[in-house]
């Protein structure tokens, strides 16, 4: 007995298959520990970054974005950050 050709059906896209696709989301952590002085200042302890990157393709060769992170002092005295918008160009392929 002959079967019929095996046949597949077309991908269905879900709703944010696009957004998904032109999207790219980073996040990064780094620590060191550090051991100098200056002058009467002893800075021995680790300090910790955190941070995280997101993109979104807007168009060929152009995305937008926000960029920030978060940098812990040692002893965790105090911290620092930083943000803000960020816009990609590329220039060639």
């Amino acid at each position: 007995m002959r079967r019929p050709p095996h046949r597949t059906r077309p991908p269905v896209a879900k709703v944010g298959d696009e957004y998904q696709s032109r999207s790219e989301v980073s996040i990064f952590w780094g620590t060191r520990y550090v051991f100098d002085k200056f002058g009467a200042d002893d800075l021995k302890g680790l300090s910790n970054l955190f941070g995280t990157d997101l993109k979104y393709d807007i168009g060929k060769g152009i995305d937008l974005g926000f960029s920030g992170s978060l940098r812990q002092n040692p002893k965790g005295s105090s911290f620092s950050w930083s943000g803000g918008p960020t816009v990609g160009i590329a220039a060639m392929k």
